[in-house]
């Protein structure tokens, strides 16, 4: 057993999880305070050798608990024809160069370029808060099922090319300061970016099916045109999260606020690099989950029933003050009689208030809500969906017609009052009523009602005609 005194001071603090560990080794003969792992005063090359022989005693058996190490400031890399300092950490490990499940690396520091390329990394590995000062190499890596780089500081580039992570990769809150390289690199479902700030990151070939960008940063990122931000549900993990309800918001109206902003974030990105026709279909995903939220945040009825106390508590109050003014108006003095009747009569109209302006909030986000739905998703898509206007234009054609055969033949007559003959003319009446035409053959008949009728349908073609020809010229003139 290591004595208290000689015990290293280190103590593990995951700001998260809220866990406090304490180093168990004991000190190095080069500090007093800390052991040769969690000593960031290593700038000898016998400091190196020390702590790379510890290292390599302790990855041995398959111990990668590596919390807080602070690794050695001397390398021993080439590249090409010239000299970088780097600290290879593959020369550590055997000819597999494989690091097992749960290796833990939370809090690290590497104040040179680190290389881990070509390493096959198990499920849950962590480098979770890490400090990359000079930056790190991972290219060509495999990572398993939930690589945590959450938190991590990259200070140099970042090369993750040609590299393969399993599902839930987590990149939230990290900082690229100089760049770095996702370069053809896979991920699995679910990969996490939110809030990272990936400054000038090359995601180019990338694979990024059903992840999370809300709030990160890519107004200096690289794509191509094989670059994949959704995979084969063509929906980002955001909008997945909210609609599941397993996003880390808990509320499902946040969690449709992420996922719109992440679905602008995207498609600013993909407008910058001129891919317009895929921008379009993120600002429509866009505003689906615009809508959504807003649908989950009009005033609910439980919002209603829950403020059912507080109501009833100022009637409460209201009756006791009024029912004290009544029997107080004879014994008290006028002044103190007029002060409860004031506060009964302000707090019965405080009462009113309150379910008068909650009701009305109601009704009219429902309102609100409905008229989006109706006049902009379900007829042209939010300007995306050019082709749904020609449905819903033959359908209000077919429709009207089909009122006009069965309903109003009588009411549909010629110049010379015969009536419709057949759905065919019912259909030519429909469709001539909707473009406006008019050429005068048909015409409706007597009844006001049936005149109000053909005015509606004229009326709704004139709004869908002119919104067909601004949404065609706009996808025309964009793309």
């Amino acid at each position: 057993m290591v004595s208290e005194r000689k015990r290293c001071q280190y103590v593990f603090k995951d700001l998260l999880e809220e866990e406090e560990v304490s180093c168990t080794r004991g000190v190095w003969k080069g500090s007093d305070r800390y052991c040769v792992f969690h000593d960031p005063g290593k700038k000898t090359e016998k400091a190196k050798e020390e702590f790379t022989r510890a290292l390599r005693k302790q990855l041995g058996p398959g111990d990668f608990d590596c919390r807080g190490y602070e690794f050695p400031r001397l390398g021993n890399m080439r590249i090409s024809e010239r000299t970088i300092d780097a600290f290879e950490f593959t020369c550590l490990l055997p000819d597999s160069r494989t690091i097992p499940d749960g290796a833990d690396f939370r809090r690290a520091h590497f104040p040179l370029e680190v290389v881990f390329s070509d390493c096959k990394f198990g499920d849950a590995v962590s480098f979770g808060m890490a400090r990359f000062a000079q930056g790190a190499n991972f290219a060509e890596a495999t990572f398993g099922d939930k690589a945590d780089f959450s938190f991590s500081c990259f200070g140099g580039w970042a090369n993750f090319q040609v590299a393969e992570f399993g599902s839930e990769a987590n990149f939230s809150v990290a900082q690229f300061q100089k760049g770095g390289s996702f370069y053809w690199t896979f991920f699995g479902p679910g990969a996490c970016f939110a809030m990272a700030e990936l400054g000038e990151v090359d995601l180019q070939g990338a694979k990024l099916p059903e992840g999370r960008f809300a709030g990160c940063d890519l107004s200096e990122a690289t794509i191509n045109a094989e670059t994949d931000f959704t995979g084969r549900k063509d929906v980002l993990g955001d909008e997945l999260c909210a609609r599941t309800g397993k996003s880390d918001r808990g509320d499902a109206r946040y969690a449709y606020a992420d996922a719109e902003d992440a679905y602008r974030r995207v498609r600013q990105l993909l407008k910058a690099h001129g891919f317009y026709h895929l921008a379009g279909e993120f600002y429509y995903r866009e505003r689906v989950c615009r809508r959504r939220g807003f649908h989950i945040a009009l005033v609910p009825r439980w919002m209603l029933r829950g403020c059912r106390p507080l109501l009833h508590s100022a009637g409460t109050v209201c009756f006791v003050a009024r029912a004290g003014w009544h029997r107080t108006a004879h014994r008290t003095p006028a002044l103190i009689s007029w002060v409860l009747r004031a506060i009964g009569l302000c707090l019965g109209r405080c009462q009113k208030s309150i379910r008068r302006s909650l009701e009305a909030e109601r009704r009219h986000s429902v309102l609100s809500w409905l008229a989006e739905v109706a006049a902009f998703d379900w007829l042209c898509g939010y300007g995306e969906r050019p082709g749904r206007l020609i449905k819903r234009a033959a359908l209000f054609m077919f429709i009207y017609a089909v009122v006009y055969f069965y309903f109003l033949r009588d009411w549909v007559l010629t110049s010379s009052g015969e009536k419709l003959q057949g759905f065919l003319d019912a259909l030519y009446f429909s469709a001539a009523t909707f473009t406006t035409l008019g050429f005068g053959d048909y015409a409706p008949r007597g009844s006001d009602w049936v005149k109000l009728l053909v005015v509606s349908e004229a009326a709704l073609g004139v709004v869908i005609i002119g919104l067909a020809m601004v949404t065609f010229a706009r996808k025309a003139i964009r793309d």
